[in-house]
């Protein structure tokens, strides 16, 4: 009996952010099907460095999906059982059996209009939180499906005698119209705040891509002179699983200072990172907008922030207080336990069925 095969595009796969492993962690969980990925013949090499994910699988040469050759998609994409396709805000009409389209962010919903409904016929959507069903259901009229990312609870595990006094914050280091990290206001804030916190720590760790986020690296570099600071870009996944390992608090700022409203896509979409740091025993302070929402229950597993008060205050709280931030740790790794392997499949499992 043939095996039935699963496809995967991005436009982003250069980018080896959080949606690139959101789209990576639905093909690694779909253990009975043929995987192809549409990308660049280093995304293996590439997903273990960044994401330590070991891809089973061939990778497609992705000239075939560029442009408008409709043949071409066609003779590509109609071979295969499922397909998933990460949008940038663009559609086509699909040719698999069964298409699953992935919207991240609000910048990334396709336009409402007439042909857009037409091709969204053989499309079934897919977002990462509630925050994001909401609007893509109201601007498309449509019924989404939230398939929140995955941790493995295995890997991100929490041992207490590794913890030592340091802040965490791990987010892609870039500026533009989206979800900046806003590891500039973490690195003043915590300036301004030494006092308060004098025997900590602030570690700032992402990936860099484009040529602007080179440049805005710069200047954050230039900012922690002579700060008990430290900032780690394009980190291989051991060394990032380390600081989680270590650090005690988590720190989230993206979407601080943003006008949420006239531009939810500045708000964090989901918040891996977030999920990884409870499920490393790592407390999380988060800025309280999009996705974040989904994952902590507010002075349960972690706390909410919307102003510098509130984040210095519940930081201090924690910082002084071992016992109460050790209770503190169980509760998050119990609550990210909600997002492990075995639930993610359940999950999957249950779309595909639909």
């Amino acid at each position: 009996m043939k095996k039935k095969s699963a496809a995967f595009y991005s436009p982003y796969w250069n980018i080896y952010g959080g949606g690139e492993r959101y789209l990576l962690q639905i093909a690694e969980k779909l253990d009975e099907y043929q995987l192809y990925f549409i990308a660049p013949d280093n995304l293996k090499k590439k997903a273990k460095e960044f994401f330590g994910l070991n891809l089973r699988g061939k990778v497609i040469e992705p000239a075939a999906l560029a442009g408008h050759d409709t043949a071409k998609r066609f003779k590509l994409l109609n071979r295969f059982d499922l397909f998933f396709y990460t949008t940038d805000g663009s559609l086509f009409f699909p040719f698999s059996r069964r298409n699953y389209l992935i919207i991240q962010s609000p910048k990334h919903i396709p336009e409402n209009t007439f042909y857009n409904r037409l091709k969204l016929l053989n499309w079934r959507i897919i977002c990462y939180s509630q925050f994001m069903k909401k609007i893509v259901d109201r601007n498309l009229k449509t019924q989404s499906t939230v398939l929140p990312p995955v941790v493995d609870t295995e890997i991100f595990s929490y041992r207490e005698e590794k913890k030592e006094n340091l802040i965490l914050s791990v987010g892609r280091f870039f500026l533009g119209d989206m979800h900046e990290k806003r590891q500039d206001f973490l690195i003043d804030f915590f300036s301004n705040n030494r006092r308060s916190l004098a025997g900590w720590r602030l570690v700032l760790a992402g990936n860099v891509s484009e040529e602007s986020s080179q440049k805005y690296l710069e200047k954050l570099r230039a900012k922690i002179i002579d700060l008990p600071v430290s900032i780690y870009a394009n980190l291989n996944f051991n060394d990032l699983l380390s600081f989680y390992q270590k650090a005690k608090i988590y720190w989230h700022a993206a979407g601080y200072g943003q006008d949420l409203i006239k531009h939810p896509e500045k708000a964090e979409h989901f918040g891996i990172t977030t999920l990884e740091a409870m499920a490393s025993g790592c407390v999380p302070i988060v800025f309280k907008a999009g996705g974040q929402l989904d994952i902590i229950q507010e002075g349960i597993n972690g706390w909410f922030w919307e102003d510098e008060e509130t984040l210095l205050q519940k930081t201090v709280q924690l910082a002084s207080d071992e016992s109460g931030r050790q209770d503190f740790a169980e509760r998050s790794l119990k609550r990210a336990e909600f997002f492990s392997v075995n639930n993610y499949k359940e999950k999957i499992n249950e779309i595909l069925k639909k």
